[in-house]
This record gives C-alpha cells, sequence and structure tokens, in this order.
C-alpha cells in the first residue's frame, strides 16, 4: 500500500517533526514508508494539490500569510473525498473543520499516541473509498471506484451503474453484481432496496414515502413487500455512518 501525503506547514521544525513521527508510524505498523511532499505556502499546495494527487492531507490553519481553513475550502470545491487532517495552536476552528468534512483536528504540539489514532483514522477512510469492481461493457473493461457508485438497476440481463456523470451498461445480473461488491468488501454499503435496484446507502439524502432521495436528485423505488426491512436497514446504516464519518475526530 502506498500512500502519498501532502503536509502545509510553513514552519519547516513542525513540518520535519511531523514527518518523522509518521516515519515512526509506519515502522510501528509495518509499513512502507508513505510519500510526503511539505509545501510552505497555500498557493503552492493548491497548484499541486489537484484531485486524485494525494491520499492524505495535513493542513496547518495558521499559515504566515493564508488561512489553511481557506485554502481547504477552495480544495473541497473540486475534492470532496480526499481525507483532511487540521493541526494548529488551538481548537478555535473545530466547528468550521467539520464544515469541510475534515477527518480529524489535532492542536500542537503533536503528540505521537494522538497523531497516530489520527493516520488509524485516515487509512480505514482510505482503503474504504479504494474499493472498486471491474465491470465489462461492449467495448472495454471498465473500473469503478465503490464509492462512484450511485445505485444499479436491471432490465432483465442488464445492469445499469449510474455514477454522477454517466451511466454504464454491463452484461450482468444484479445478484452477480452484488456477488462482486462483496467480494471488493462494500457489501455493508449496499442495499437491495426493490427487486431491480441496489442503492449506494452512502448517497441517500433522504427517504420520502415509497422512494429514496439520492444526492443526484434521481428517486429511487422500495419494494413495498419488503419497506419495513429495508427502511430499518437503511436506519441502522445511517446511525452507524453518522457515529463513524461525519464526526471530526479531535485530539485537543
Amino acid at each position: 500500500m502506498s500512500i502519498k501525503i501532502a503536509v502545509c506547514e510553513d514552519c519547516p521544525k513542525d513540518a520535519e517533526f511531523l514527518r518523522g513521527q509518521m516515519d515512526r508510524y509506519c515502522q510501528d505498523n509495518s509499513l512502507p514508508p508513505f510519500e510526503v511532499d511539505i509545501f510552505s505556502t497555500g498557493l503552492t499546495f493548491s497548484e499541486h494539490c489537484v484531485p486524485g494527487t494525494y491520499d492524505l492531507i495535513f493542513m496547518d490553519i495558521y499559515l504566515e500569510h493564508e488561512d489553511g481553513m481557506q485554502v481547504i475550502q477552495e480544495l473541497r470545491r473540486l475534492d470532496q473525498d480526499c481525507p483532511v487532517v487540521f493541526f494548529t495552536r488551538s481548537a478555535d476552528h473545530m466547528l468550521e473543520a467539520f464544515e469541510v468534512n475534515a477527518t480529524h483536528y489535532l492542536t500542537k504540539p503533536l503528540a505521537y499516541p494522538k497523531l497516530a489514532q489520527a493516520l488509524d483514522r485516515c487509512l480505514r477512510l482510505h482503503k474504504k473509498q479504494s474499493k472498486f469492481i471491474l465491470l465489462h461493457t461492449e467495448k472495454t473493461l471498465r473500473r469503478v471506484l465503490l464509492r462512484e457508485i450511485i445505485f444499479v438497476e436491471v432490465f432483465g440481463n442488464i445492469s445499469v451503474v449510474h455514477l454522477k456523470k454517466e451511466d454504464i451498461h454491463t452484461r450482468t445480473t444484479l445478484k452477480d453484481m452484488e456477488r462482486e461488491i462483496e467480494k471488493a468488501g462494500g457489501s455493508a454499503e449496499f442495499l437491495r432496496c426493490h427487486r431491480s435496484v441496489l442503492v449506494n446507502m452512502n448517497h441517500i439524502t433522504a427517504l420520502h414515502g415509497s422512494v429514496f432521495l439520492m444526492d443526484t436528485g434521481l428517486p429511487v423505488p422500495i419494494s413495498k413487500y419488503s419497506r419495513k426491512q429495508v427502511v430499518r436497514a437503511y436506519e441502522l446504516f445511517a446511525l452507524q455512518n453518522m457515529r463513524e464519518s461525519h464526526a471530526v475526530g479531535a485530539e485537543v
């Protein structure tokens, strides 16, 4: 597992200390060393941090000439998913960190046990975001991340995989699709809400009567015969997801 990390920190001493503590974490957990790029300004960070470049970002909020929180706000317009850990000298910005979907919040001086907890959490999230399946289309074999799938619906033996910006048609049954998702380790996030529909619960924004409303605005039907079980399964997922994913890990 190769992990690439961006550190935005204008104090060279703090940046090198953080790098050294991450090296220690890798040794303690028998991991290959992280690839770490250090940026001394928010501008240079933004120039290099295009979506997909880094697996994890450490951002100091109090940069000499910039506000690290604003730097991440700009990043979130392009990349909603990359884990971000804020580290700074006070806990004053924890609410703002929550609003930009930060994964963790640390205060200086960094203590190794707290940093290790943050890295544990970020690596679990990275593993979850990296899960994928392979889809056979008419022209090629597509690699699709599970987190990109909104829902899947089947027509005969053709499954239509709905992503945010495109639909992929593949000649497979919904049962086989479920099997592939299970092999990829994503079965806990997907729910058969109708005999012909498999939904990614991460993308559900609301429940309206007999449909789930997805974050793309599309409604997805819920089977009237199993509605009670389907709604209960989603409620349990949402509760667990709220505990694990939507709360900022704070180590003050």
